[in-house]
């Protein structure tokens, strides 16, 4: 029997507060080159091994945060000794059928499941010689493939880490990586796959949700800029002026012209967040946005305690115009269609963040 959240507002779990704690403990904003990951479950990396660029701490998605988990959860992230976020993860994770299909589910993303990795390290962690295969490799029509079950780290590219970890929700497939590479971008994609089953017939919509918690050289001094941008094919035109949004506010980014850029404004250092192909599923009323700047507070975590209509996304309680420049969260939508009988598409798609300002050691 499928396990999750389906078509009912009553139908979500509490926020479990003990589990908002982020790394910030025990890490400094300022001059650190290396986090301390001492909450339960953390584990450090550091890449490239010798000479690090990359620092963070980082969780399996059994042990991530939030209602029904966040896959591979991201915390205290460093790059070249400075603080870029206090976590990462995908919290909120939802599908909704095509008329006459199979209605709409909230799903979870803390159950993992196996895939082809070699070289594992230890229980639910390898670092394979070889690219791992997923189902978004090999086809949902296939079933699952190999044996290991956990967290994935490629360590031995030339420029950049990947970090790979595969969920089941169901019959649904859920391939998460995190790209780090070399030059300061970080790549967070997420693919959409299934394994057969009856409402595999049916076209629907997949839709996930980055929760990106920047404290960039810490949490204060935040300026959150919004441009906008003629594209052009894969070859966007130069930014107009950006927009600075001081308040909290979720915007739609139909058209895919908007990026978006926080920076601190004592330091100079900051990131750009540019979206992926996912614009091309546009946001409605399910959806209900492209992108939200939110205050931080630790019991924000998901939306779990705001009942909404059906199983679509509900910030509003939120929205209730707090300031952004002491701590600001990011919470970014990303989501593929799949088309009825569609079993070998999955598509990796998420946003590209990019280093602004001297980064340096």
């Amino acid at each position: 029997m499928r396990r999750g959240i389906v078509a009912s507002p009553l139908g979500r779990g509490m926020v479990a507060s003990l589990l908002v704690l982020a790394g910030w403990l025990g890490a400094s904003s300022l001059g650190a080159t290396s986090p301390t990951c001492s909450l339960s479950g953390e584990h450090l990396m550091s890449w490239p091994t010798g000479n690090p660029v990359w620092e963070f701490c980082w969780l399996q998605p059994t042990d991530s945060s939030g209602s029904n988990g966040s896959g591979l959860e991201i915390r205290n992230v460093y790059y070249n000794g400075h603080l870029v976020m206090k976590r990462g993860h995908i919290p909120i994770l939802n599908v909704l059928y095509e008329p006459r299909g199979c209605g709409c589910f909230r799903d979870w993303l803390f159950s993992e499941v196996r895939f082809d990795a070699d070289n594992v390290i230890s229980p639910g962690y390898a670092e394979p010689d070889t690219p791992p295969l997923t189902v978004c490799d090999t086809g949902g029509s296939g079933g699952d493939v190999g044996s290991f079950t956990g967290v994935a780290a490629e360590k031995t590219l030339p420029d950049k880490l990947v970090m790979t970890t595969q969920l089941e929700a169901g019959w649904y497939r859920y391939t998460m990586k995190w790209r780090f590479y070399l030059d300061g971008r970080i790549e967070p994609v997420m693919g959409f796959a299934a394994v057969d089953s009856s409402c595999i017939a049916f076209t629907h919509r997949h839709h996930a949700y980055w929760r990106f918690d920047f404290d960039i050289d810490g949490p204060a001094n935040a300026v959150v800029q919004e441009m906008h941008r003629p594209v052009l094919s894969h070859n966007p035109g130069p930014p107009n002026s950006p927009t600075t949004i001081t308040t909290e506010v979720m915007h739609d980014n139909t058209n895919g012209e908007l990026s978006w850029m926080i920076t601190n404004s004592s330091t100079g250092r900051g990131y750009s967040i540019i979206p992926g192909s996912e614009v091309a599923l546009p946001p409605d009323t399910f959806a209900v946005g492209d992108v939200w700047f939110l205050k931080y507070h630790a019991d924000e975590i998901d939306d779990a305690g705001n009942p909404g209509p059906s199983c679509a996304i509900h910030f509003d309680p939120y929205l209730n115009g707090e300031t952004l420049a002491d701590d600001v969260v990011m919470w970014y939508r990303t989501g593929w269609l799949h088309l009825g009988d569609e079993l070998d598409d999955c598509d990796m798609v998420g946003p590209l963040l990019s280093p602004v300002g001297d980064w340096s050691p």
